[in-house]
């Protein structure tokens, strides 16, 4: 990527969650009407499902949105505090320009520590206040310090900042917090390494949920729901427990946690993103057993139960067989009551074998019809009822609404993210 055109102005905004996506407007927005990848989370071309988002496709360079008092999303800018969105840093075009805020507070938003911020900077106003991207950005372990706030790993000793250690994607690992100073992905929670505006190397906070390692402040922050104090007492991220599927493997990374392959996630779905690493996705349509729930309906199986850390994720079914859309790893685990069905990989390009009915009289659904896979409705989307269950629509979803995959998100940079526990379409890019 050619190296951004600098501001006039001194600014506190880092390089955030969205600037490695970069590449993406290259060839994700050429057409009106296009194949998209079932990742939330931008898989790599040659891995999509074939369905269609219902938005109007834009040039990437030339999509604005509407806002009062500020500028808007897309417009160039200096700082943080001149966009309606709180957040000015590096877009497709290596320029600065005012961008969405997925999973992270804007300038002037009330903070805790660093990371909460897509600027990376929380700091005191006049008023003895704390708010993003009022100073510097944080500061990296060994830099001075005078509150825990002032450093990226949210821990400030004896005047510098420390890491406690928080356990990172290698087993026994430590890994460094979005902000924090790196050499190589391998250092950071979201393995993820990019140089940032102040000309160091560092950690970069990823779109959506924080994944293992990175802090939080409640369960809701986390990919893994599971927000936990390290030994200084400061939180992050956690690993769920394993979780045993009909298929039969262990998983326990859910949607949006960093993967090395399928077999972490429950979803069964691990995909390269355009940052370079690679993240849970979600299977789209019903949740899979393993997968995060907060109700039965969430569920393929139609089970919500509660796991011994007190998570919410969904159960194996009690019956002799699979219902459609639960994960399998052969034919006869699934149920024959309604017509021929197999497990197939769905959707195709993945690793996740679902059940599903294809045999005779296997026909498409039409919209309204109850669904647990995307691909056996007629429109190629089934998003969650707000009554309970699923059921095949025509029309996307629009900003801040339910969503099972990014191919169910009706705005045309948008993505299907998990943010405070939910899914909901964002836009991640102008």
């Amino acid at each position: 990527m050619p190296k951004p055109r600098r501001p006039m102005i001194l600014r506190s905004s880092a390089k955030g969650p969205l600037c490695s996506f970069a590449l993406l407007a290259t060839f994700a927005w050429s057409t009106a009407c296009r194949e998209t990848s079932l990742d939330v989370l931008h898989a790599s071309p040659g891995k999509s499902d074939v369905a269609t988002t219902c938005g109007t496709v834009a040039n990437a360079d030339s999509v604005v949105s509407s806002c009062t008092n500020g500028l808007s999303t897309g417009q160039s800018c200096n700082n943080s505090l001149e966009c309606c969105s709180g957040y000015c840093a590096v877009d497709p075009l290596a320029t600065f320009t005012c961008r969405p805020t997925p999973g992270c507070l804007g300038a002037s938003s009330s903070c805790s520590f660093a990371a909460q911020c897509c600027s990376l900077s929380c700091g005191s106003s006049d008023a003895g206040e704390q708010s993003c991207g009022n100073g510097a950005l944080c500061r990296v372990i060994t830099d001075i310090c005078q509150n825990n706030s002032d450093c990226c790993s949210g821990l400030c000793t004896t005047g510098q900042c420390a890491n406690a250690g928080p356990v990172g994607p290698g087993p026994g690992s430590v890994c460094g917090a979005a902000g924090e100073g790196c050499t190589a992905p391998a250092d950071c929670c979201g393995q993820v390494c990019n140089n940032a505006i102040d000309e160091l190397t560092r950690c970069q906070l990823l779109p959506g949920c924080r994944t293992q390692g990175e802090l939080c402040l409640t369960a809701a922050d986390c990919c893994s729901s599971t927000c936990a104090a390290d030994k200084s007492g400061t939180l992050h991220c956690a690993a769920l427990g394993p979780c045993t599927t009909a298929e039969p493997k262990p998983c326990a990374k859910q949607v949006g946690d960093v993967c090395k392959n399928s077999d972490e996630c429950c979803s069964r779905i691990c995909v390269a993103t355009t940052d370079g690493n690679s993240r849970c996705a979600p299977a789209p349509g019903c949740r899979p057993a393993c997968d995060l729930c907060s109700v039965a309906s969430d569920c393929c199986s139609n089970i919500c139960q509660v796991d011994p850390s007190g998570i919410g994720r969904c159960g194996v079914p009690a019956t002799a067989c699979l219902p459609e859309g639960e994960v399998c790893a052969k034919d006869d685990q699934c149920c024959q009551t309604q017509g021929t069905t197999h497990c197939l990989e769905d959707p195709k390009g993945f690793k996740a074998k679902r059940c599903k009915r294809d045999g005779p009289g296997a026909t498409c659904l039409a919209d309204g019809s109850s669904c647990a896979l995307a691909s056996r409705c007629c429109s190629g989307h089934c998003l969650p009822n707000p009554s309970g269950g699923y059921f095949c629509a025509s029309t996307c979803s629009d900003e801040g609404q339910p969503c099972t995959s990014r191919a169910d998100c009706a705005g045309a940079h948008s993505d299907c993210l998990v943010i405070e526990g939910k899914r909901a379409c964002h836009e991640t890019v102008h």
